[in-house]
């Protein structure tokens, strides 16, 4: 939609087909109830919402609802969850149902039926089961997908593309070999993490380095943005000449420098004007953030299409590549 990414599933017995954020940085499902209450106090009436000043449709039917009363399958958990994200929340009540993406059909799938958020569409996380937000963990998509034999290996690759409206590439349990090129550097993830993340050693921009810390890099296609530990941020604000996150910036200041992100030797060169949204009036909106007195840091969508990632939950390992932007495929099972 410009801004994330949305994944179509179908859910209940008929399907009813909702649309859903794809999230690597979460692990839980969740869906919109058709008797959410949060509809009217949030807006969600309305048929669009602004966004750094460009319009987007935003409502509560636009990415569908999910009618429990309209499934014969439906499983009411009568246990209550609560999401919390970085930018907004999400309670309800734990259920099962089935659950269908693009041909895996998966019965008595557990996700969170929310009747109260600030947060539309729902969320699709496929993170590691250890992130879940609950004590009582369970086989999410990934796990499932396993588990019913429809993959062989917990593992997916993604490749987001290029284009404010570009149309991205998940596969599950496969690598596709022509979206990237060279070959790909593998890095392992600590087993004390619960989140799947790489060592990121050093950040540079135009070769002045802004830090020599080695933080971990959160690859979170849940999020637009860049979050920097706090003193790299405001190096970088300081060299750009940007009051803050969020400040209107002329959208040729600095535009085709470049930050470098070493990953051990592996540099992938972003530009300075993937953390620029243009609001389409010759200005553009500063969306690089803070991450806090850190050394983790999380590289969201204006950094992961700068890159193919394969996400290898069963062997606690991330692969990067540099992205090739073709329509040709190449694809191996894994």
């Amino acid at each position: 939609d410009g801004m994330l990414y949305a994944i179509y599933v179908d859910l209940g017995s008929p399907f009813q087909t909702v649309g859903l954020i794809l999230d690597t940085g979460s692990s839980d499902v969740w869906i919109k109830s058709s008797k959410s209450t949060s509809c009217i106090p949030y807006s969600y009436n309305s048929t669009t919402v602004e966004i750094y000043g460009t319009t987007y449709p935003h409502d509560c039917y636009y990415y569908g609802l999910f009618d429990p009363d309209s499934s014969s399958t439906f499983i009411n958990n009568n246990t209550d969850f609560f999401l919390n994200y970085m930018t907004g929340f999400s309670n309800g009540t734990w259920a099962k149902d089935s659950f269908n993406l693009n041909g895996a059909l998966i019965h008595n799938y557990t996700f969170g039926l929310s009747n109260y958020t600030n947060i539309n569409p729902g969320v699709f996380g496929i993170g590691l089961i250890a992130n879940q937000q609950t004590q009582n963990k369970y086989q999410n998509f990934p796990a499932r997908l396993k588990d019913d034999n429809y993959i062989a290996r917990n593992l997916y690759s993604l490749f987001l593309n290029e284009g404010l409206n570009a149309t991205g590439n998940l596969l599950f349990g496969a690598i596709d070999h022509a979206k990237y090129t060279g070959s790909l550097k593998t890095f392992e993830v600590a087993k004390e993490r619960s989140l799947m993340t790489a060592d990121l050693v050093n950040i540079r921009f135009n070769n002045q380095t802004l830090t020599t810390v080695p933080a971990g890099a959160l690859f979170d296609c849940g999020a637009t943005e860049i979050s920097f530990p706090d003193p790299v941020f405001d190096q970088l604000l300081s060299l750009l000449n940007i009051p803050e996150m969020y400040a209107i910036v002329d959208c040729n200041n600095k535009a085709n420098e470049i930050i470098t992100f070493d990953f051990d030797g592996f540099l992938f060169e972003i530009p300075v004007k993937a953390l620029y949204y243009d609001n389409g009036d010759g200005t553009c909106t500063f969306v690089a953030g803070p991450m806090g007195a850190t050394n983790q840091m999380s590289l969201g969508i204006e950094f992961m299409k700068y890159a193919y990632i394969v996400f290898d939950l069963d062997n606690r390992q991330i692969s990067l590549g540099h992205p090739n932007y073709t329509t040709d495929k190449d694809i191996q099972v894994i």
